[in-house]
C-alpha cells in the first residue's frame, strides 16, 4: 500500500503510524508549521510538507499516492467564533479532496468523531446520523459539515470513523489526556454528567488501517470500546491514582458556562482553556454507542480499558506527565480498580 498520513506528527496520526508500520508498510506524513516531528523522524518515515490552505503542496505530496488517512482536520482550540471555524475547516478540507481527486487517490480514511452521532434508545449506531448540524456548539457543527463534505465525496472512495473520546500513548498535546492527567495529580475535574465513549487511540489506528486495505468498506463507522457515565469514570480513575475523589458533577448550564468563561480568558490570555466546550458538549449530548460493526468487518477486537490506562501510564510517566510511582506502589497502581 503506497499511503500518506496527514496530521501523522499528532495524537492519533503517531498511532496509525506505528500501526502502518506493525503491518509493514512503511507511510509518507505531511507536516506544516512547527508541528512536534522528532518522534516521525525517530521511526525513520518520510516526512514531506504540506499545508492544507495551498493546493500545490498537498498535491506533490499525494502524488503516487494510493490511500490517505486523514487525521488532521481543522480541530477549533476554542468555540467561540462559529462562522470562522466553519470556513477555515471547510476550506481546507476541500482543498485536500480536490489534491486527492487530481491525485487519483483510491481511498480516502477520514477520522470525525461521536459527535456526529445522534442519541436513541439504547444504544446509538452508524444509522443515527443527524439530519443538519445539530447545534450543540461549534465543535459538534464543524464535525458535522466535515463529515457531510466526505460522505458527499464521489471522485474517489471514502471511509469515515467516528472515534469516541480517544485515550492512550502519544498525546503529546494532552488533549482528552487531560482528565487523566488531572486527576493523576490530584486535581478537581469540573465536569457535566452524562455518557462518555472511550476509543484507545492504538484500536483507532488498528481499524483504520484494517478498512483501508478491504475490498468494500462501509462508509462510516463507529469506534470505541466502552460506555461509560463520566462521573462514574472519574470515580474510577481516582481510586486509580489515589486521588480524592471528583467532585459533584455541573448541572449542564453550569458546565456550559463554566466552559465558556473558560474560553474567553484563554483568548484573552493566548492560551489554553482549561475547561473543554467540546468535552462538555459531547458528555452533556451524548449516549451509549454500539460500535460492534467496526469489530465485524476489520476482525479486530478493542482493549479493554485497562489496558488503555496503562498504556498512558506507562508512556505518560515515562514523560513526566503525571507522576511516577515506585516499585512498592506499582501492585496497587499497576491496573484500573473498577
Amino acid at each position: 500500500m503506497r499511503a500518506l498520513v496527514l496530521g501523522g506528527s499528532g495524537f492519533l496520526g503517531m498511532n496509525l503510524v506505528l500501526a502502518l508500520r506493525e503491518r509493514g508498510i512503511l507511510p509518507l506524513c505531511t507536516y506544516r508549521g512547527r508541528a512536534p516531528r522528532v518522534a516521525l523522524r525517530r521511526a525513520g518515515v518520510p516526512l514531506v510538507w504540506a499545508d492544507f490552505e495551498d493546493h500545490d503542496s498537498l498535491f506533490a505530496a499525494l502524488r503516487g499516492v494510493e490511500v490517505v488517512f486523514h487525521c488532521g482536520a481543522h480541530y477549533p482550540a476554542l468555540s467561540l467564533d462559529r462562522a470562522a471555524t466553519l470556513a477555515l475547516g471547510l476550506r481546507q478540507l476541500d482543498n485536500v479532496l480536490t489534491a486527492c481527486a487530481e491525485a487519483k487517490v483510491r481511498r480516502l480514511v477520514f477520522v470525525s468523531s461521536v459527535a456526529t452521532v445522534r442519541a436513541a434508545d439504547g444504544s446509538s449506531t452508524e444509522e443515527h446520523t443527524f439530519e443538519a448540524p445539530p447545534g450543540f456548539g461549534v465543535y459538534h457543527d464543524l464535525k458535522w459539515h466535515l463529515e457531510r463534505r466526505v460522505l458527499d465525496e464521489t471522485r474517489f472512495e471514502t471511509v469515515t470513523l467516528c472515534p469516541g473520546a480517544c485515550l492512550g500513548p502519544w498525546d503529546v498535546r494532552i488533549g482528552t489526556s487531560g482528565m487523566l492527567v488531572a486527576v493523576a495529580r490530584g486535581e478537581a475535574v469540573p465536569h457535566p454528567d452524562g455518557w462518555v465513549n472511550i476509543a484507545d487511540a492504538r484500536d483507532v489506528a488498528e481499524i483504520a488501517v484494517r478498512v483501508a486495505t478491504l475490498q468494500a468498506a462501509e462508509p462510516r463507522l463507529l469506534v470505541a470500546g466502552s460506555n461509560h457515565r463520566f462521573h462514574d469514570l472519574l470515580s474510577t480513575l481516582a481510586a486509580r491514582y489515589d486521588a480524592p475523589a471528583p467532585p459533584p458533577p455541573l448541572t449542564a448550564l453550569e458546565a456550559i458556562e463554566r466552559a465558556e468563561a473558560a474560553e474567553r480568558a484563554a483568548a484573552a490570555a493566548g492560551t489554553r482553556s482549561d475547561v473543554s466546550r467540546e468535552l462538555v458538549d459531547l458528555t452533556i449530548h451524548g449516549s451509549p454507542i454500539d460500535a460492534s460493526l467496526a469489530e465485524r468487518l476489520t476482525g479486530h477486537r478493542y482493549r479493554p480499558i485497562e489496558d488503555t490506562l496503562d498504556a498512558f501510564d506507562q508512556w505518560a510517566r515515562a514523560r513526566n506527565i503525571i507522576p511516577r510511582i515506585n516499585n512498592s506502589e506499582r501492585s496497587t497502581h499497576g491496573r484500573c480498580r473498577a
